[in-house]
């Protein structure tokens, strides 16, 4: 199995998301294809010496809802890891639709800030998972909330190609022109990486006001 390596844009490089808490998680990451994900479903061990915490975000990373129905009850929906990543952000870098419904349904935080600034919508956006994106927003998940380093989903959706994902947030309120402290705005990002497409779209959008990105847009949860 092949991990994706996260790309930096703007000059920053993203802080990996899946990070070790205490027990094996190799398969917290993001693998290359379908796949990848439906192995890391089928595959479900955990640590019997770990937390029940530990475990509950273990089991929403292998997307697992069995499992987490089965913790919840133990635990605190938005009960954070080391990194102060929640069972909801791990749900959504794996694209797991069912897991992030149910976790929403029993009240997790949508914008939850863990580690570097990141939410679920960023994990949710740099790995194209559109139905996730779309479930997040919907759920009042703020689409322009920047991280430590100033950039907000949408830029991580256009650092690794996913053109659905930047048309949809773009869409819906996310802000296509904003200038990073360096002076680059997304479509730098696009152009450097040789996106042609996503290049025309941004391009084409006729919104040309820029904005400057601020850095923890969200509330701090």
């Amino acid at each position: 199995m092949k991990f994706r390596t996260l790309r930096s844009i703007f000059g920053v490089g993203f802080v990996s998301f899946s990070m070790l808490f205490g027990v094996s998680i190799s398969s917290a990451f993001a693998m290359e294809n379908s796949d990848g994900r439906l192995y890391r479903r089928a595959i479900h061990t955990y640590d019997s010496t770990a937390s029940k915490e530990d475990n509950f975000i273990l089991a929403a990373s292998y997307g697992d809802l069995e499992k987490v129905q089965q913790l919840l009850p133990e635990v605190c929906v938005d009960c954070t890891n080391s990194m102060g990543f929640t069972a909801l952000y791990y749900a959504a870098e794996g694209g797991w639709l069912d897991v992030v419904d149910f976790l929403l349904g029993r009240g997790a935080t949508v914008d939850h800030i863990g580690f570097a600034g990141q939410t679920p919508l960023h994990a949710a956006a740099l790995y194209g998972h559109l139905a996730v994106v779309q479930r997040l927003v919907e759920r009042d998940a703020n689409v322009n909330c920047a991280d430590d380093a100033g950039c907000p989903p949408l830029d991580f959706a256009i650092s690794t190609r996913h053109l659905d994902v930047v048309m949809w947030l773009e869409g819906h309120g996310a802000h296509a022109n904003c200038v990073a402290s360096n002076g680059s705005k997304p479509i730098d990002s696009a152009k450097h990486t040789g996106q042609h497409d996503v290049v025309e779209f941004l391009e084409d959008l006729t919104d040309s006001t820029d904005c400057t990105r601020c850095t923890n847009w969200c509330p701090i949860m």
